[in-house]
């Protein structure tokens, strides 16, 4: 539990799940269930402009073991995090399946744009010096991610503050993650169990 409301990991293993698309979005905050992923610590997913003259953008496309309040479909509260090693495996099979480009605006269907594209991916790690300043505060793991605006309509919109931040639009699992009292309790009673099994043979 976190503040009172359900916590849960997002696992990405199988095919079919996986981020799709990133999305340009005016209000960084929460969107309908299992598809549109937005923060809603809404601070925490705007972007920056890096370069005016060359129309880069750079954020926090996905940040790590922060819970993120979400409503399921159904009306129900809850927290969903994603760990180091998960968004790894996003990063790995969004390359893998050639999405990297692959921009719409506001989640809105037939808004997908060829005129964002990525200039950068990287995971944040402190300890080799992957370190982007004034982000001191996010978590190691996390996924930084700079673009290039060519369209002029769309970078004007940027400028305007009609654009704020980074939405992805993913598909997940789900699992509730052991307390370490659980996981204690559930490893000494492994331990039991392969001790009896042992005296069996």
């Amino acid at each position: 539990m976190y503040k009172n409301v359900p916590i849960y990991q997002a696992i990405v293993t199988d095919e079919g799940l996986g981020m799709e698309k990133i999305s340009l979005v005016d209000d960084p905050a929460m969107e309908s269930d299992f598809q549109y992923f937005e923060n809603a610590e809404k601070e925490e997913f705007k972007f920056s402009v890096q370069n005016e003259e060359q129309r880069h953008i750079f954020g926090v496309v996905i940040r790590a073991d922060h819970p993120v309040f979400r409503i399921s479909a159904e009306g129900f509260p809850y927290y969903v995090t994603f760990s180091k090693e998960t968004i790894k495996t996003i990063v790995q099979k969004y390359f893998r399946e050639g999405r990297q480009n692959n921009f719409n605006l506001m989640h809105t269907p037939g808004t997908d744009v060829d005129s964002v594209q990525m200039l950068q991916f990287f995971i944040k790690d402190t300890e080799k010096g992957i370190d982007p300043k004034g982000f001191e505060d996010i978590e190691d793991g996390s996924l930084f991610g700079e673009f290039k605006v060519m369209d002029d309509g769309i970078w004007n919109d940027i400028k305007e503050g009609k654009f704020k931040g980074f939405s992805m639009e993913i598909f997940y699992e789900m699992e509730i993650p052991l307390e370490e009292e659980e996981e204690q309790l559930y490893s000494d009673i492994q331990d039991l169990l392969d001790r009896i099994a042992n005296q069996l043979k």
